[in-house]
């Protein structure tokens, strides 16, 4: 298997670069397609509740997890053709997972949540995957779109696969916050990838789940076309493609071989090269996790301010091709929606008691490793001027005029120990290249920390004379350093992955706090052994009938099903 995931990364790392190079359609009929199954905690929530998805990226026709894409796409759209949302989902061995906590600016009405690679945009016939959703905003006056007189349709699933056999609770009814017990030692479940979700039935009627084995009936026969063979998407081999192509603003101003630095400067910042083809295009892979943080792009060289970027979108392109389902309410629901607004109020309130917790992942520090000199400055006695900091603090680092202009150098190791060459100046994760403008203009007395790098040093295939790091206080550089040809957008390139909160009375733990969870559990990477499998969930405050759902795949690609309702009295 890892020899070939090696060929296959090979392969595509080879078509990726001819696709990049040249503007002849490529044959990329070898390689595998994908598609998307994603599986939600439910399809029809209020304001102020979370939406869940679980993300399986499949084989199309394994059905086992896909070796290509590391990054998946999850957008929730309005029938008015509205993006709500738009999130970049990490994968990891083809699975990913995130949530949406449904805010107040968002209406009443049927939305679509649906999911997609870059990879699969290739395809004509099957692009997405698709989900109806149904929110209900309580909060407003706007409702006129979901009230009906009737409304027929099912009910939060109750006739969804019934129950399946083989799994058995530890009782056939609960008392509030009691422990129940899910034993699928019989189901014959095996080892895969799994998500489970137990949420209280309503009486409103909405969408129903797309299960796994109705996905893969959907699509048993998969087909595959490419929608056009000279403007190939390529897939996020290594994390999220971030690609566009740079304009020039006036004839003549060459567009091939531009050097290019992408960073998300502050505390543990992201920096990466890249350089453009002869169309100038560009393509940077980010596999560090961002979410709508500020980054900055911009062309390296006395061309700096002669260009324009333009970003390619990921986002999905035919919103009028979807098909919106059309659920409603009546007044018969009143009591219902109250209740329900109520219990999520107080947990909202309480949510600092309950949390979800982040597993965190720090960026890749690009000099981390490399051999420096520091001087934390606040050992020292503090300068205004950064001429005056590097004359009195810096001894590996000087300052002077050229034609009139400020440049620094930093003194080399032997045999060659002299000052001569340019080296990279970085403030705060961000290359700066008006070295003049810095040194004349910014304080010192902001400044934390200055650092030397003294050896020979290539970004990307830029040659320096050593590295100056300034660290500032309150990493703040970037809100003052502006100039026209520093692009900055906004970051988003994968979510961090989450522990979900788990409630556990077993530790006789916080008696007196209000439990009105009606998501009674979430997880997103259940592992099974496939032999005597158990799991556990604590019930909550709140009465009626509760569902269990688990989804997933086992390892061979065979898709599982299984639902179990309970009561709560």
């Amino acid at each position: 298997m890892k020899k070939i995931t090696i060929i296959l990364v090979f392969l595509l790392n080879s078509v990726c670069i001819l696709a990049q190079s040249t503007d002849k359609p490529v044959d990329l009929e070898s390689i595998p397609n994908e598609k998307i199954y994603m599986h939600t905690n439910s399809t029809m929530l209020l304001v102020g509740e979370y939406l869940y998805f679980n993300v399986y990226c499949l084989n199309a026709k394994t059905n086992q997890p896909s070796e290509i894409s590391k990054t998946a796409y999850v957008e929730l759209i309005s029938s008015e053709g509205e993006r709500v949302i738009r999130q970049v989902i990490d994968l990891k061995d083809g699975i990913g997972s995130s949530d949406y906590f449904i805010q107040t600016s968002v209406g009443s009405g049927n939305y679509k949540l649906i999911a997609h690679t870059s990879w699969m945009q290739n395809n004509k016939y099957h692009r997405i995957f698709e989900q109806d959703v149904f929110i209900i905003n309580p909060y407003t006056s706007a409702q006129a779109k979901v009230r009906k007189d009737s409304v027929v349709g099912k009910v939060n699933n109750h006739e969804f696969d019934k129950t399946s056999t083989g799994i058995s609770l530890n009782h056939s009814s609960f008392g509030k916050r009691e422990e129940v017990i899910v034993d699928l030692g019989n189901y014959g479940i095996k080892k895969g990838n799994y998500s489970i979700s137990v949420r209280k039935i309503g009486d409103i009627p909405s969408p129903s789940i797309n299960t796994t084995k109705e996905f893969l009936e959907k699509y048993t026969d998969y087909e595959y076309s490419y929608r056009s063979r000279t403007e190939t998407k390529l897939p996020d081999l290594r994390g999220k493609l971030i690609s566009g192509r740079i304009i020039p603003k006036t004839s003549g101003i060459p567009l091939n071989n531009q050097q290019l630095t992408l960073s998300v400067p502050g505390a543990d910042y992201f920096l990466k090269t890249a350089a453009t083809d002869r169309k100038g295009r560009f393509y940077f892979s980010v596999d560090e996790s961002f979410i709508e943080e500020d980054a900055f792009i911009q062309v390296f060289g006395k061309n700096r301010d002669k260009y324009d970027f333009e970003f390619n979108e990921t986002e999905f392109e035919d919103i009028k091709e979807l098909s919106f389902a059309d659920y409603g309410i009546t007044a018969a629901m009143k009591q219902e929606i109250i209740d329900r607004s109520v219990h999520n109020q107080i947990e909202n309130a309480y949510f600092s008691l309950k949390p979800d917790t982040i597993k965190t992942t720090l960026p890749d520090n690009l000099f981390e490793g490399v051999e420096r000199v520091e001087y934390v400055l606040d050992d020292y006695r503090r300068f205004k001027t950064i001429q005056e900091t590097f004359v009195e603090i810096i001894p590996y680092g000087r300052i002077r005029k050229n034609q009139g202009d400020y440049e620094i150098s930093v003194l080399g190791y032997e045999p060659k120990m002299d000052f001569e060459g340019m080296p990279l100046l970085v403030v705060d994760g961000l290359p700066v290249q008006e070295v003049d403008d810095f040194v004349r203009n910014y304080d010192s007395r902001k400044i934390e920390k200055i650092s030397i790098i003294r050896s020979k040093y290539y970004l990307g295939s830029m040659f320096y004379k050593g590295v100056i790091l300034v660290e500032t206080l309150n990493k703040e550089f970037t809100e003052s350093y502006r100039y026209d040809y520093l692009e900055d957008f906004k970051i988003s390139s994968g979510v961090s992955e989450k522990n979900y909160f788990k409630q556990d009375y077993s530790l006789k733990s916080s008696p007196n706090v209000p439990d009105f969870r009606t998501q009674l559990l979430w997880d997103p990477n259940i592992q099974f052994k496939g032999n005597k499998d158990k799991f556990n969930f604590y019930t909550s405050d709140v009465s009626g009938n509760f569902q269990i759902i688990i989804q997933g795949f086992q390892n061979d690609g065979k898709p599982v099903s299984i639902t179990k309702t309970f009561e709560v009295k």
